[in-house]
């Protein structure tokens, strides 16, 4: 559905009006309070570039996470994501902070993998190079430690690769 971009670390869509579509079902049901369609409504919305939409629907679904957990946490992560990509980075990188501290907590070594990669695309669109080059190894490090999917360990490769060269 999307390609990462090399400099940027943000996702490209393969096919914008495919992406649409599933937006539309996700708008129905049985997919309107489903944690999961949300959160994938969150993500498509974003990468859309429909960010207020995005920013409401990911507040909508921490709300809807009534426990702490890993639900709670994936949905913050979510949120986080696209107010980093309003560059309204304080408020994301508060929330990636507190993820990671809460992932940790949990013993969630997929989910600490997952916030430290966030993080650290926060930190590259924020030029420090250096802290998101230590994020994204992170990642990588606990990904092949938990023998994640093949494109997860990829992804934070190439963003490993992309901190390392912009820190030259």
């Amino acid at each position: 559905m999307y390609q990462i971009d090399d400099h940027t670390l943000r996702e490209v869509l393969d096919d914008r009006s495919a992406a649409e579509h599933r937006v539309r079902v996700l708008t129905q049901a049985p997919h309107t309070d489903d944690l999961r369609a949300v959160g994938e409504r969150v993500s498509l919305l974003r990468i859309l570039g429909r960010l207020e939409e995005a920013e409401e629907l990911g507040r909508r679904a921490v709300e809807l996470t009534t426990e702490d957990g890993r639900p709670r946490l994936a949905a913050s992560l979510r949120l986080a994501h696209v107010l980093q990509w309003l560059e309204r980075f304080h408020e994301a990188d508060e929330l990636f902070t507190r993820a990671l501290t809460e992932a940790a907590a949990l013993r969630d070594d997929a989910l600490l993998a997952f916030a430290h990669q966030h993080y650290g695309k926060s930190l590259f669109d924020q030029k420090r190079f250096a802290e998101a080059e230590h994020h994204f190894g992170a990642a990588l490090e606990l990904r092949e430690r938990v023998g994640a999917p093949a494109d997860q360990a990829r992804s934070s490769r190439q963003a490993l690769t992309a901190a390392r060269r912009a820190l030259q």
